[in-house]
């Protein structure tokens, strides 16, 4: 990392980590910063790249206890950090939920400790490929808000500007998941791996890890009355708008696994909800059936169709302009 970055980020009140060398686990560490470059070097293949580009990359660990993580571009380099609360948070919550026994086969501690690094791996994936998706998707060129990290957390942006976050971020979402499970369709699994029984196994890992990582959000049912006000999706309706996305890759590229998919899926997810009861530190007074039944509601119809829309007639023309890697027609 350069000086002037470095400085750069501690201007605006980020501790980035130099050295992850001395953590436990580094290896962990290392193994994450290997992924944002291996999935970069995949965004840069020539058969990917609309648009060819000359910045540089930098994926940076910031010394922060909470879940969350950025992307942004200073002086031509591209810049993804994640903070390590991040890391710790995901393993004190798939180290609880493994206790549970969620996965009956995985019944030793080497396979819990095995299968507790998928999880993360895969959760972890998703993460720096949603912010692979501002980059690569041309997001931060073209936002018109020029703000540095995409933490969008001011209240004071007018109706569209809301609106413009929303579709950006959902934008984002169907980057890292297209791109994390069109990866999980692609590999030759390691039949070795003593946590596998079948390719069945792994689809089951990646719906946990990827479902499960949104409860680490602050829970929320869908408030309507203030919905157009938000700069995200709330974390039930990405939950399902992602495996929307995942179901539609499946029809469209393996429809001979789409049977087998959406009955692994229906297994899954309410053994997601358990898991999430249970060990979740939620809020026990907190109503997580109220949270799921409001993605019934038919405003919240109008509201994914308005995104839709935004981004048909809207953003999709003006990212053109920026973007990297292909746009979706669709989101």
């Amino acid at each position: 990392m350069s000086n002037n970055l470095y400085t750069y980020l501690k201007d605006h009140g980020e501790d980035p980590i130099l050295d992850t060398s001395g953590f436990t686990n580094s290896y962990v560490y290392d193994s994450y910063k290997n992924l944002a470059y291996e999935h970069l070097k995949s965004a840069n293949e020539p058969e990917a790249l609309v648009r060819s580009h000359d910045h540089k990359f930098e994926f940076v660990y910031i010394n922060n206890p909470e879940i969350n993580a950025f992307a942004f571009i200073y002086e031509k380099t591209d810049v993804i950090g994640l903070n390590i609360g991040t890391v710790h948070q995901l393993e004190a919550y798939f180290t609880k939920a493994l206790n549970t026994g969620i996965f009956e086969w995985v019944v030793e501690k080497k396979q819990r400790h095995i299968l507790l690094e998928v999880l993360m791996f895969l959760a972890v994936e998703f993460i720096i490929l949603h912010e692979l998706g501002h980059l690569y998707h041309g997001h931060l060129e073209f936002d018109s808000c020029s703000r540095p990290f995409r933490k969008m957390i001011e209240r004071n942006l007018d109706y569209e500007e809301h609106l413009e976050s929303r579709t950006l971020e959902m934008d984002a979402d169907a980057y890292a998941t297209l791109r994390s499970f069109g990866k999980f369709m692609s590999v030759d699994l390691d039949q070795n791996l003593p946590i596998i029984r079948s390719a069945n196994d792994l689809l089951r890992f990646w719906i946990f890890a990827t479902n499960s990582f949104f409860y680490l959000f602050e829970e929320e049912a869908v408030d309507f009355q203030h919905i157009h006000q938000e700069n995200y999706y709330p974390r039930a309706l990405r939950q399902a708008v992602n495996i929307d996305i995942s179901t539609i890759f499946v029809k469209q590229n393996k429809p001979e696994f789409a049977e087998c998919y959406e009955e692994i899926f229906r297994e899954m997810f309410p053994l997601c909800e358990k898991v999430y009861q249970e060990v979740g530190t939620h809020n026990p007074s907190f109503n997580r059936v109220e949270e799921l039944l409001s993605l019934a509601d038919r405003r919240r119809i109008e509201y994914m169709e308005e995104v839709n829309l935004y981004y048909r007639e809207v953003l999709y023309d003006k990212l053109l302009k920026h973007a990297r890697n292909k746009l979706y027609k669709n989101l």
